[in-house]
């Protein structure tokens, strides 16, 4: 998804340059209303339960495993502790 990967980004990018906090604003709620990625990571948060309604989400869901899965940091992570207990 171009908007959701490369628009939105810079457009927030620009909008916190130039201090326009309305614009950031709306550039979120644009995620909001996108349709989410399908990708794998994604999709392997569905699997374990995780409702994945807009754009906004699918793009929370990269950064805790760009974060937390990638940097094998489980034990920090909510997630991570509650999905090692099951």
């Amino acid at each position: 998804q171009v908007l959701i990967n490369a628009v939105v980004p810079t457009l927030f990018l620009y909008a916190t340059n130039k201090n326009e906090t309305e614009t950031r604003l709306k550039v979120v709620d644009w995620l909001r209303v996108l349709k989410t990625e399908q990708n794998e990571v994604v999709k392997n948060y569905a699997k374990v339960g995780f409702k994945v309604h807009s754009g906004f989400d699918s793009q929370a869901l990269l950064q805790l495993y760009k974060s937390y899965c990638q940097q094998r940091k489980c034990l920090s992570c909510a997630i991570g502790v509650k999905l090692l207990k099951q």
